[in-house]
This record gives structure tokens, C-alpha cells and sequence, in this order.
């Protein structure tokens, strides 16, 4: 999930850790996280812890972050529509027990899902049928990466 996706704080959490490296940066080009508090109290209090342990980032990465931000809901929608297609596809596949995807309506906690998340994110899991090691190791050999 990104924060484009869905909003913890809204939803009653007081600290949220965003990793800044995949979606909010974008290029695989930094590695970075960041913390969002709902008050100002909570603020404060990891501010001093921030400034006597010193993790902050540099300019540089601050710059490719922000620079990567302003195609964030362009690339959140795509991602949510790409996996929920490749989800539909292998749900479909008569080689997959299960598909583990919130997007899925027949994922466990779809409602609660459509309720807290704008899009679905990237991350798809699946169970393939008779995951013995060999038809997994099968499986894994006959992936291909593609650009």
C-alpha cells in the first residue's frame, strides 16, 4: 500500500512508517522511509529522538522522492488495475488452489478493503495445486522476466 492508497491516519492510527522506496520514490533510485503522527505531541517526541540519533536523509534523496510523488496516483491506479487483472487471471487458472489478493471479491476481508482503500496495491500471493517442491520448483524455472 502507498499512501495514495489508503490513509491510516484517517483511520484512527497515531504513527504510520511509509517505506519511501518503492512506490513514493518510484525509480528504485533511493532508499527511505517516513514516519506520519497525528499530533503534534507525537511529533515532538520523535523529532528529539530524530535529531539525537540522527537517521534523516539527505537533500538529494528528498528531491527523488518528492520528484517521484508527482506521478503517484497515476501509477497507484495502474498498479491497482494491473494486479487486479493478473489476480482475476490466476484465480481463473486451474493450476491455482487460492489467490490471496484484498482486490479479490472473494478475498476474506474484501469489504474491509473496500471500505479502507482507495485501489488495491501490488503484491499478489497465490497457492499453486499440489505445491509439492517439485511442481513449485517447475513453476519457478519457467518464470520469465520481462521489460
Amino acid at each position: 500500500m502507498s499512501p495514495y492508497n489508503q490513509k491510516p491516519l484517517d483511520l484512527g492510527a497515531d504513527i504510520v512508517l511509509h517505506s519511501a522506496t518503492k512506490y513514493l520514490g518510484g525509480h528504485a533510485d533511493v532508499i527511505m522511509g517516513a514516519l506520519v503522527m497525528s499530533s503534534k505531541e507525537i511529533y515532538d517526541q520523535l523529532y528529539f529522538l530524530r535529531s539525537i540519533i540522527g537517521p534523516i536523509p539527505s537533500p538529494f534523496d528528498c528531491y527523488l522522492v518528492l520528484r517521484s510523488c508527482k506521478t503517484l496516483s497515476v501509477r497507484m491506479k495502474q498498479i491497482g488495475e494491473n494486479a487486479l487483472a493478473v489476480a482475476k487471471h490466476l484465480e481463473s487458472h486451474p493450476k491455482v488452489e487460492k489467490v490471496y489478493y484484498p482486490g479479490l471479491e472473494s478475498h476474506k476481508y474484501y469489504e474491509v478493503h473496500k471500505k479502507q482503500a482507495q485501489t488495491g496495491a501490488g503484491v499478489i500471493s497465490f497457492v499453486i495445486k499440489d505445491g509439492s517442491t517439485d511442481t513449485s520448483s517447475t513453476f519457478l524455472k519457467n518464470l520469465k522476466l520481462f521489460l
